[in-house]
């Protein structure tokens, strides 16, 4: 998860990514974490993070580019 400053607020990145059976997952602290939906998801990290994170979704088109740039890296 990679973190983004505006002005003195501090967004977070979290990177999830949606299962072919419907469920979402994240990684968070070095583990992986299932939801059932994405609303499941949100409030999790709204627990974790307030409302000041961005939701960005992983496919196959934007992954080598994700990895690239080294967003999962101490995830």
């Amino acid at each position: 998860m990679a973190t983004s400053t505006y002005g003195l607020i501090m967004i977070k990145d979290i990177y999830f990514q949606k299962e072919a059976w419907g469920d979402v997952a994240i990684q968070y602290n070095g583990q992986l974490h299932h939801f059932s939906n994405l609303m499941s998801l949100i409030g999790f990290i709204q627990n974790e993070y307030g409302s000041e994170f961005n939701l960005i979704e992983v496919t196959d088109e934007n992954w080598q580019e994700l990895y690239e740039e080294g967003v999962f890296n101490g995830q």
